[in-house]
């Protein structure tokens, strides 16, 4: 008969290795339950909390870092399916997305103009790596010390037209042209000498000398 060990008013039999010796199990959750289960997709041995529910009471048989890549796979494989649908989710519950949305920026100002000027810089960053990430007169690669230029100085006339939040709308129209050259990425030393005289820079090219 195994030995036993007490467990409230109930006695469990403990387990047996080859010598008769009782051997520790799986680490237990207080309930008793194990906290080790084993992914169906990559096989490795998981905590419990590296599952998804399924149900009240049931887990998913894929881990979560293989769930997110079967869910990655499929939208990759069903692309204008997915967004197909997420367009027509979000018509059919559009007013009520809006005012979530917009009850969360009131309710969170700091935080959405952090994230306003992450993405800003973001974009900013993918449209001077788009012209070449430095400057095109001097060479500075250093994004802090560059700006987006209107090569034919109609910077003034643009933002006119355009209105409010220019610069990203400005970026986001640059990204999808496919950075168009009317535009071109100069520092701002380079940018404001060209826009009182000339760059020193391109006079020393061209041969003339600075005033």
């Amino acid at each position: 008969m195994s030995p036993v060990v007490p467990s409230g008013d109930r006695q469990l039999p403990l387990p047996k290795s080859g010598g008769g010796e009782s051997v520790a199990g799986p680490p237990t959750t207080p309930e008793g339950a194990s906290e080790l289960r084993k992914c169906g997709r990559c096989h490795k041995n998981q905590v419990l909390s590296e599952f998804f529910r399924k149900g009240a009471h049931r887990k998913q048989s894929y881990c979560k870092a293989c769930g997110r890549e079967i869910q990655r796979e499929h939208f990759r494989t069903n692309r204008e399916q997915h967004r197909a649908w997420g367009r027509d989710w979000y018509q059919k519950n559009k007013k009520a997305q809006m005012a979530s949305a917009k009850a969360w920026k009131a309710a969170h100002p700091d935080r959405v103009r952090e994230l306003s000027r992450a993405s800003r810089r973001k974009l900013r960053d993918a449209v001077f790596v788009g012209y070449g990430g430095k400057c095109s007169c001097c060479g500075e690669p250093e994004f802090a010390f560059l700006s987006l230029d209107h090569v034919l100085n109609n910077g003034a006339e643009e933002r006119r037209l355009m209105g409010g939040s220019y610069f990203d709308r400005l970026y986001r129209r640059i990204v999808m042209a496919g950075f168009p050259p009317q535009y071109q990425v100069l520092c701002f030393n380079c940018n404001w000498a060209k826009s009182h005289g000339g760059c020193p820079h391109e006079r020393r090219r061209s041969g003339v000398a600075s005033v």
